[in-house]
């Protein structure tokens, strides 16, 4: 291992302009790895430059105390089978100011996707260790920028649908709970997007997903949204999910593609920036496809009585 090259004061370059070898920009936070130089005025180092971003960001992170004394409110927690728009209501939760959005899966309330394809469904397994998985949110916040605006923190992991039940127990239902569903027939048709050869989901997924969803859907602490809804009736949509967790609608909601923080980027967004138009193209794709896999799988799907039963429910066309 190296041995760190202490900084001599001499070296110091008096006037604060930075080397000019290549990779070495300003040199505010570190010295220059061939002359040693460090950009700033006298003895003192004052940076001449601004602090770069993603260092500034490193000074700000906060303690998991402080974390918890800043995000009072019930945490959002988005659930709802695969390929049922819950990345998409992430990214639109996310520009909300007063929401800390966790930009990207956690799991820390459920278990993968790969444990329960091997396990052949969900099993009771993990909550024995739940001040771990709570610790694991706040390691994921604390790595994220915390605004003063921000009051309560939100988290998207599909398989949390499988655990409502433990969740608000766990939170002793100081928690908000959203449930989006999606038209079966699209889901079962939506193919993985690194493996074009195989669909995202199991066949038999979106029924065990949905039913377990369903059994709350009168609970105080738990709204179930339709992801067409969420595209078709946009403002309406979200005016009921900002009731449901007590914010108001603002502007960073309605024009959410130019203030989420999410990590993803979503597809059925238009490619004009300054619109908000969601695309409708997702929504009932499955009846003008010309692929025969689709076309049978489908088919497959409508076979089982329990998903025809579940569409009627949700008020899908059959």
């Amino acid at each position: 291992m190296k041995k760190r090259k202490v900084m001599d004061r001499k070296i110091l370059h008096r006037e604060g302009e930075p080397c000019e070898h290549i990779g070495c920009l300003s040199h505010v936070t570190h010295p220059c790895e061939k002359c040693g130089r460090i950009a700033g005025r006298g003895n003192h180092y004052e940076p001449m430059f601004e602090i770069p971003e993603e260092y500034q960001r490193k000074r700000n992170k906060m303690n998991k105390s402080e974390i918890k004394k800043q995000l009072i409110k019930p945490p959002v927690m988005i659930g709802g089978c695969g390929r049922s728009g819950t990345t998409l209501l992430a990214s639109i939760l996310s520009a909300h100011p007063s929401i800390a959005m966790i930009p990207h899966e956690t799991r820390a309330f459920s278990i993968s996707a790969k444990f329960i394809r091997e396990n052949k469904g969900p099993k009771e397994l993990g909550w024995d260790k739940l001040t771990k998985k709570n610790k694991r949110i706040y390691n994921k916040l604390k790595q994220i920028d915390i605004k003063e605006t921000h009051t309560r923190w939100g988290e998207k992991s599909p398989y949390n649908v499988l655990y409502f039940d433990k969740i608000l127990k766990y939170f002793d239902n100081n928690v908000r709970l959203i449930h989006i569903v999606r038209d079966g027939r699209d889901v079962q048709s939506s193919r993985h997007p690194y493996a074009p050869d195989r669909f995202w989901n199991e066949l038999s997924r979106w029924e065990i997903n949905v039913s377990c969803g369903l059994k709350f859907l009168n609970h105080p602490q738990v709204l179930t949204i339709k992801y067409e809804d969420l595209i078709l009736k946009f403002n309406d949509t979200i005016t009921t999910i900002c009731d449901f967790i007590e914010e108001d609608v603002c502007k960073e909601m309605l024009e959410w593609h130019k203030y989420t923080a999410y990590g993803k980027k979503c597809k059925n967004l238009n490619s004009n920036k300054y619109e908000n138009k969601l695309s409708t193209s997702s929504i009932r794709k499955w009846e003008s496809t010309e692929d025969e896999e689709i076309k049978n799988r489908v088919k497959e799907f409508m076979e089982c009585p329990k998903s025809v039963e579940l569409l009627k429910k949700l008020g899908y066309k059959i």
